[in-house]
């Protein structure tokens, strides 16, 4: 199946902004960011298809993935 996947900075760096994934089924949030080699740790959130999401939620050919990493400032 495939995933339409967007990364925002600084989970771009040595990777991509937006991409097609092929992943097999079933496959889950945890399982696709594996793949691509973001550690959970850097997730600060999920949104499948628009709507807020978890690591165990089950993906379906197609899905849109946004992963958002933790930001910094001060």
């Amino acid at each position: 199946m495939q995933i339409d996947v967007t990364l925002y900075p600084p989970l771009t760096v040595g990777r991509f902004t937006r991409q097609a994934v092929a992943i097999t089924d079933p496959a889950t949030v945890a399982g696709l960011l594996a793949k691509v080699g973001i550690p959970q740790e850097q997730v600060a959130s999920v949104y499948l298809n628009g709507q807020s999401c978890t690591f165990a939620q089950p993906l379906a050919d197609g899905d849109r993935l946004t992963v958002l990493p933790y930001i910094g400032g001060g």
